[in-house]
């Protein structure tokens, strides 16, 4: 609480963003490809905790106005959970396509060769491309915002 969820928001995606590049890093047909894959679901597990953490703490605290949050929250966690629910609907349907004769983004890269080599490359970039709209968001809570406001009037 001393800084805020911001740096465990920003900390979890960072840790997110490893998982794929371990699993792309992944030695193929090694005897470390245990150990090697027990590292990245641990990764995944810490990166997604903190995550959660961060993005419910920012969104209770930073984002959602306490008069509105009963309405807010409603509609959120509905629309999360149909999301929960499409995304590996969409992810399958996107490795069908990926194992298409040239359906890949990076055929012939070294390392994991296949449908999740384009996948987990994918999933970097999404990723990324949400680290500045992260880092963007405020930190100060809106009900204390709106207190400011409200007395410059």
């Amino acid at each position: 609480d001393r800084y805020g969820s911001k740096p465990v928001l920003v900390a979890g995606i960072a840790i997110v963003i490893g998982v794929p590049l371990g699993w792309l890093a992944m030695p193929v047909h090694s005897a470390w490809s245990l150990y090697w894959a027990a590292t990245i679901a641990v990764m995944a597990g810490v990166g997604a905790v903190a995550w959660e953490i961060g993005h419910n703490r920012m969104l209770y605290v930073n984002v959602v106005p306490a008069a509105k949050k009963m309405e807010y929250m409603a509609i959120f966690y509905a629309v999360v959970e149909i999301i929960r629910f499409i995304g590996p609907l969409a992810s399958g349907l996107l490795l069908d396509f990926l194992q298409e004769p040239g359906g890949g983004i990076m055929p012939g890269a070294v390392g994991m060769d296949g449908p999740y080599q384009s996948y987990f490359t994918l999933t970097i970039l999404i990723l990324v491309s949400s680290l500045p709209f992260l880092l963007r968001i405020r930190t100060m809570p809106i009900d204390d915002e709106m207190e400011a406001a409200a007395e410059k009037k």
